[in-house]
């Protein structure tokens, strides 16, 4: 501990001209108890072993520890490095290393098949850790970690790379170990019998954390259960609330679209983090279009994650969604909240997650329509996944009466969401505000597909647009924009340039750049992110070698783009005051960001 007390002339005292003060600038989610992504069992060398990737998706996870500083303690506690909200160091997993401190970072928890997973503080542990292993009992009854001192436990904790499995375990699987990859969120675990190995198979939960920048995306938070989100407000007949995942009258999602377009007002909410499979083609009640299957609306309909869940809804085909009648499409309304929703077997590139809105107005609210893109296990990067293909006949191809009698210009509002390219008509409006639009492509990436574009032409212009609070990594062409705090990390073209205005942003300074007035702007300057891959903890974070006209030169004085709302300019500064008002003279406060 350093001794900051000013120096007395009786009391000779030693002190450091620099004090280091480290800060995590990421957010820790935990998700769970959910099924992990794969489970499998093998055997290799010998030993049975079961595989489990924690994703949902089965893709590369980083594992974070959950945050475990009391900032009320008496007296207070410095922060130790296991207890802060950062990545999961692979030694810090070793109880045989100096640097591991296992316990920290995991637990064993063993749970009734009847009485379901709890919640609570796991036994052992004076917190619940970053990773959590739910066994199903009776295969494990009373084998839980950590123990207890004085108690012989019967796992074996270790970190190691999984990135080809048990080769790469040294030395090799015995039974009872566990080993952790945190960087690819991969576990092996050593069983005795393939009784053991069958119940982690069919019965395994997981609790496990990631890091991320903010809430900007689909995360496990707080968000409103009210009705009203159905229009129940407006003076209407009260919402239909259909409840799918965990709970009493609990339903598979794909019963709870049916029929939509027998009630007025429709919430749909999901109440755990599972993988919900949906394919619209064996939803009662839908439309057979000839492109396909699409969701009848006959009024507002809402399909929203509980709070502090964050369900996964994997497609089989394309969303579709239109009013039902399309000469009264007036008021109808499919509000996506707190979802992310990914791509099936067999998707293209070219597939889009929505495919049809021919309706008053899709909402988009804290959403993850999957970009692809991301880290893959062999660490390339994933394909794009295009979010939205909008076109301006609304999907009425060979419905010229259809096509006439709807006279709505639909409104596509995204919100805090992170979405793949998008691919929208010119009769459309676009509303982005604090949002990550990713067509694949990082700062010094060479340029390919479109960000934002036409729906069947990439040389062709989306809609009019408004933004506020964008990242933007990928070309855009629109027919009109208008806003403020965009991140246009590629070149913006605008049709009617004349029309509009930008402001507080920054532009590539690219030949391809054509814009519209701008006041306030950066052309050019370096930026630099974190991390530009969807899926990794730092994905679209501005890094602090970023030029100062991005991080202080965007609305109210703080940095552009989608996390501007964070407000990390200005916590910056105020640190940075606050240290130097309170600290002896002679001390230099250093801030050093750790995440």
């Amino acid at each position: 501990l350093v001794d900051l007390r000013p120096r007395r002339r009786d009391v000779p005292r030693y002190n450091l001209p620099n004090l280091a003060v480290f800060l995590w600038r990421l957010a820790a989610y935990g998700v769970g108890p959910v099924r992990p992504g794969t489970a499998v069992a093998t055997e290799w060398g010998g030993v049975r072993g079961v595989r489990i990737e924690l994703d949902p998706l089965a893709r590369p996870l980083r594992l974070f520890s959950s945050s475990g500083f009391d900032p009320v303690a008496e007296p207070p506690e410095p922060t130790a490095a296991e207890r802060a909200p950062g990545p999961i160091p692979a030694a810090g997993l070793h109880s045989e290393l100096p640097s591991g401190v296992p316990e920290a970072y995991l637990a064993v928890d063993v749970y009734s098949p009847d009485a379901g997973v709890e919640t609570g503080p796991v036994a052992g542990a004076d917190r619940r850790p970053g990773l959590v292993l739910h066994l199903p009992a009776p295969a494990f009854h009373g084998r839980h970690w950590p123990v207890a001192a004085g108690e012989t436990s019967s796992w074996r904790i270790r970190g190691a790379d999984l990135g080809r499995w048990e080769p790469c375990v040294r030395p090799g699987l015995e039974v009872g170990d566990i080993v952790v990859d945190p960087d690819l969120g991969r576990v092996l675990i050593g069983v005795a019998t393939d009784e053991e190995a069958a119940a982690i198979e069919d019965g395994l939960r997981v609790t496990w954390t990631y890091g991320a920048v903010g809430p900007v995306g689909a995360h496990p938070v707080a968000r409103s259960t009210d009705p009203a989100g159905a229009g129940s407000g407006d003076g209407g007949a009260p919402a239909t609330v259909r409840v799918v995942g965990a709970g009493d009258g609990a339903t598979s999602l794909e019963d709870a679209l049916a029929d939509l377009h027998q009630h007025q007002r429709v919430v749909v909410e999901i109440r755990d983090s599972e993988v919900h499979d949906l394919d619209l083609a064996v939803v009662q009640g839908v439309a057979d279009d000839p492109d396909g299957p699409a969701l009848q609306i006959d009024g507002s309909v809402v399909i929203r994650a509980a709070p502090g869940q964050r369900p996964v809804v994997r497609l089989a085909r394309p969303l579709r969604a239109r009013a039902q009648d399309p000469a009264r499409a007036a008021g109808t309304r499919l509000r996506l909240k707190g979802l992310h929703i990914a791509p099936g077997a067999g998707w293209t590139a070219d597939d889009p997650l929505l495919a049809r809105a021919a309706l008053d107005a899709l909402e988009v609210l804290g959403c993850t329509l999957d970009p692809g893109g991301h880290r893959t296990a062999g660490g390339d990067r994933a394909e794009s996944v295009t979010a939205l293909r909008l076109d301006d006949r609304y999907g009425y191809q060979d419905d010229d009466d259809a096509a006439a009698a709807f006279d709505q210009v639909p409104a596509v509002v995204i919100q805090r969401s992170v979405a793949g390219p998008l691919r929208i008509g010119r009769r459309y409006t676009l509303d982005l505000s604090d949002t990550i639009l990713d067509a694949g492509q990082g700062v010094d990436e060479d340029v390919g597909r479109h960000a934002l574009a036409a729906p069947d032409d990439p040389a062709g212009y989306g809609p009019p647009t408004s933004v506020h609070g964008v990242t933007i990594f990928g070309p855009a062409r629109v027919e009109r924009i208008q806003g403020r705090g965009a991140i246009c990390v590629h070149a913006l073209d605008v049709l009617d340039n004349q029309v509009g205005c930008l402001r507080y942003s920054y532009l590539s300074g690219t030949a391809g750049d054509r814009i519209p007035q701008n006041v306030g702007c950066v052309h050019g300057a370096a930026l630099r992110f974190t991390d530009d891959r969807f899926g990794e903890p730092g994905y679209a974070q501005l890094a602090t070698g970023t030029a100062r006209q991005v991080l202080d030169g965007g609305p109210d004085n703080d940095q552009m783009g989608a996390f501007g709302f964070l407000r990390e300019s200005h916590k910056w500064r105020n640190l940075q005051i606050r240290y130097r008002e309170f600290i002896p003279v002679g001390v230099r406060p250093i801030l050093v960001s750790v995440t």
